[in-house]
């Protein structure tokens, strides 16, 4: 597992900011049994636009797959987040708050979901 900050900026590089290959073989399983194929490539809650951008890109086999999520709650995807906050120091931990996101995507009352960065 690696955590990477993608620069944004101009001239801005990405940098590693933890990585390990010793990951709990139990939490391995539950992410495995995730279905990416299901998966969209962007969920967004529109109506907050604080920056708080997460994107997992999932590698199974020779397939690979990078899911963009912005504000957004999904049910499939916090295995992971679930995963990374029990492994990583504090200073790298991420916000997740579910009852959090989960209301403020109903206040919103409309989300953005991409099947595909083909979709027009």
């Amino acid at each position: 597992m690696t955590i990477t900050f993608r620069g944004e900026l101009e001239n801005e590089k990405d940098s590693i900011l933890y990585a390990t290959t010793n990951l709990p073989s139990s939490k391995i399983r539950k992410l495995s049994e995730i279905n990416v194929d299901s998966l969209g490539v962007f969920y967004s809650n529109p109506c907050i636009a604080d920056g708080d951008i997460k994107v997992y890109e999932f590698i199974k086999g020779s397939k690979t797959k990078r899911i963009q999520i912005q504000n957004y709650y999904h049910s499939e995807l916090s295995p992971t987040v679930e995963l990374i906050n029990e492994i990583v120091p504090d200073k790298f931990k991420m916000y997740y708050d579910k009852a959090d996101l989960i209301e403020s995507l109903e206040r919103c009352g409309q989300s953005q979901i991409r099947m595909s960065w083909d979709e027009n």
